[in-house]
């Protein structure tokens, strides 16, 4: 590799890991700072729904969620259709409330990486993590119910 082209690529790097820094730190002073409230409502909203649909998933019979997602290659696109159409809307909000916030803190400059990692956290992470939880002791306690 030349030299400008290793310069090219250690100043992108650069650039990545700052905005990594940046993201971390602005993510965890967000619960004290300003709608910091939102760092519990949206991801119990996220665990309300996820806990909604690992039900349903569980009396459909199927895999849990993220089971589901591995051993059916052929509905996964299927799968995380669904889940989206689910959690979408609190990802949205999610999505606007830190923008929101960006504009208290920044002064009108929005940093969307963060704002997408912020979502990501508050929102999706929740959801898929109680979605496939909540199925799988569903459907111990329906086969312990069945017996």
């Amino acid at each position: 590799m030349t030299v400008m082209h290793m310069s090219s690529i250690e100043s992108f790097l650069g650039v990545i890991a700052e905005m990594i820094e940046r993201g971390w730190e602005g993510f965890l002073e967000r619960p004290g700072g300003h709608l910091g409230l939102r760092f519990y409502i949206q991801p119990g909203v996220a665990i309300l729904l996820a806990v909604r649909d690992g039900i349903r998933d569980s009396k459909r019979g199927g895999y849990p969620f993220l089971s589901a997602i591995f051993h059916y290659p052929v509905k996964r696109r299927q799968i995380l259709k669904n889940a989206w159409l689910q959690i979408r809307n609190v990802f949205f909000v999610s999505v606007i409330l830190d923008i929101i916030y960006q504009f208290m803190k920044h002064e009108f400059v929005i940093y969307p990486m963060e704002t997408v990692f912020t979502a990501t956290c508050l929102a999706l992470v929740p959801y898929v993590i109680f979605r496939s939880l909540t199925g799988r002791f569903a459907k111990i306690i329906m086969k312990h119910r069945m017996r």
